[in-house]
């Protein structure tokens, strides 16, 4: 009988926090700027009545996203072979859509911002363990992603200060994927993911109100509540993997009124 001490233990999930960083330094910068200016600029006349006036109003959004798996290991795995390690490279995505909000009361609306997200997919690099010699192996698997997601947010508003108003997001997500089992050339499949999800997403942002149209970009980060591996997949490192969650880091950009 041979040692199993090299299996699913040692799986852990990477994800590069450089880009978390990046993008967390980039939108406190431009918040503290764009805060600054409205501050300063307290006296200017209104240059729009804001579309928190109204009952209702639309808008359209652009979206840059980065996207990861989180992969927890499972208790089972082959007696041959072994599961080690599991790493992947960034998932990029670009998405368009439409917005809708109602105001429920006078601060507090609910939203939501169906869009299509289009995306370079998974690249994930398995290493695995030959428990006979001692050797490692590396296997590559690329899974497809383009979305369209399905979210509701409840928006919390503050008072304007100027042309200037920040914001606060919670809400969830519903989202299928397009091309999750979509093949990929030269690919083989060792693991699947289900073709649809639900996430929680929290966000914040600020509104700049120009003359004829609400500018207000936001940082939403989402998180996968419902596992999405798909388990009628035989092969040892299905087998070795326990549940996958989907994580999400995006900046959108909306236009209203």
């Amino acid at each position: 009988m041979f040692s199993l001490h090299y299996g699913v233990d040692n799986i852990f999930f990477k994800m590069n926090g450089s880009y978390y960083k990046i993008l967390l330094f980039v939108s406190i910068f431009l918040y503290s700027v764009v805060f600054s200016f409205a501050s300063s600029n307290f006296k200017y006349r209104f240059l729009n009545n804001g579309s928190q006036d109204w009952k209702y109003y639309f808008g359209i959004n652009f979206s840059s996203s980065y996207s990861a798996l989180a992969i927890n290991p499972s208790n089972k795995f082959n007696t041959t072979d072994s599961l080690a390690n599991i790493t992947q490279s960034p998932n990029y995505g670009f998405g368009l859509g439409l917005t809708g909000t109602l105001r429920i009361f006078k601060k507090l609306f609910i939203r939501t911002n169906p869009e299509l997200i289009l995306s370079n997919g998974y690249n994930l690099l398995f290493q695995v363990k030959n428990t006979k010699t001692g050797t490692f192996s590396f296997l590559k698997q690329k899974i497809n992603s383009n979305r369209f997601v399905f979210p509701i947010d409840f928006k919390y508003a503050s008072d304007r200060i100027g042309n200037f108003n920040l914001f606060v997001l919670a809400g969830c997500k519903y989202y299928v994927d397009l091309a999750s089992n979509a093949k990929s050339r030269n690919t083989i499949e060792y693991i699947q993911l289900k073709s649809s999800g639900f996430l929680l997403s929290t966000g914040l942002g600020f509104s700049f109100h120009l003359p004829f149209v609400t500018l207000s970009p936001e940082v939403n980060f989402s998180y996968g509540v419902s596992n999405i591996i798909r388990s009628d997949v035989n092969s040892f490192i299905a087998n070795s993997i326990n549940s996958v969650y989907p994580r999400t880091v995006s900046f959108t950009l909306l236009l209203e009124d």
